[in-house]
């Protein structure tokens, strides 16, 4: 019995598969003598669907009706993005603030300049919200069809990048942090914290709280925050939902990974919905980036006058990992 993969962003790789139909056998190779081995399903999975990146544009259906798997690949004929880009609040919930500026205004400017030069490259990219699309007195919309959550499902992404910023009592706190899943592959994330902070005076965040790397954190539900989630919900009279160690707790990756991440549907705010693809088996890889603090003056000069060098640099580091 074995897992395909122990990272979760590191698995086999479909893209580059020629069109054609298949069967998928394991072979065990001993002293020269191979044998080969079909793979039984366990899952509840029997048929999946996986968009390749734009650039091969292909479908590939994966199914296992029978004790054999086996892949479609085919030309695909739907509208496919390579990335979503989520510029966080917006509308009623401006965020966090610092110096006069707000967070909502600040991730909309960096979303909109990032997919401008990511297109460049001939990535395609999707955003959660536009300019326009939230007046100053509307929330979000989460959940529902087009919704914040659910947009990178609808649109087949690989990746999705939640724009954030931060701020701080102190004006000396600062840096970048990039939160991922847990238990993945950090090549991806460190080349991020390393481009950016050698093309920009921006520095990793040191906090040491949910820390892998300089930068780069990752929060799973801990027994403690499980159990006071369970108190408030009895307190309050809702349905506790499973929350597990392996549910992340940022919201934005663990709704946006399915059963990888531990989604959940949450009914504490019942005017957002629920999301349909909270047990989806095919994530999409997540990144929650706070992009400096509003309350430190470096980092608020890079967010606003120099956000040039930054994006680029960002901008870099995911074409290079999508191999555009």
């Amino acid at each position: 019995i074995f897992n395909i993969s122990d990272e979760i962003n590191n698995g086999i790789y479909l893209d580059n598969i020629p069109k054609g139909e298949y069967n998928i056998y394991l072979r065990l190779t001993y002293k020269n003598k191979s044998k080969y081995y079909y793979l039984k399903n366990n899952t509840k999975y029997t048929k999946t669907t996986y968009y390749t990146l734009s650039k091969i544009n292909n479908k590939i259906i994966i199914n296992t009706k029978t004790n054999t798997f086996t892949l479609n690949v085919k030309n695909n004929k739907e509208k496919v993005y390579d990335i979503v880009i989520d510029p966080s609040r917006g509308g009623i919930d401006k965020g966090t603030t610092g110096n006069g500026y707000n967070e909502s205004d600040i991730t909309m400017k960096f979303a909109n300049k990032l997919k401008k030069q990511l297109e460049k490259n001939n990535i395609t990219v999707k955003l959660t919200r536009t300019n326009n699309s939230l007046k100053e007195n509307e929330y979000l919309n989460e959940y529902n069809k087009h919704g914040r959550a659910t947009i990178p499902q609808e649109v087949h992404a690989k990746y999705i990048f939640s724009l954030h910023t931060n701020s701080s009592t102190s004006s000396k706190t600062n840096g970048i942090s990039i939160y991922t899943a847990a238990n993945i592959n950090y090549d991806f994330s460190s080349n991020i914290i390393e481009n950016i902070t050698t093309n920009t005076t921006i520095k990793p965040a040191t906090s040491n709280i949910y820390s892998i790397d300089y930068g780069i954190y990752s929060h799973n539900y801990t027994t403690k925050e499980i159990k006071e989630n369970r108190n408030e919900y009895n307190k309050k009279g809702y349905k506790m939902y499973k929350i597990t160690n392996n549910s992340n707790y940022l919201y934005m990756i663990r709704e946006t990974g399915g059963i990888i991440t531990g989604a959940y549907i949450d009914d504490r705010n019942k005017e957002i919905g629920n999301n349909p693809y909270y047990n989806s088996n095919i994530g999409v890889e997540s990144y929650v980036i706070y992009l400096g603090y509003l309350t430190n003056n470096n980092d608020l000069k890079m967010l606003t006058t120099n956000q040039d060098n930054y994006i680029e640099s960002l901008a870099n580091s995911i074409t290079k990992e999508l191999k555009f």
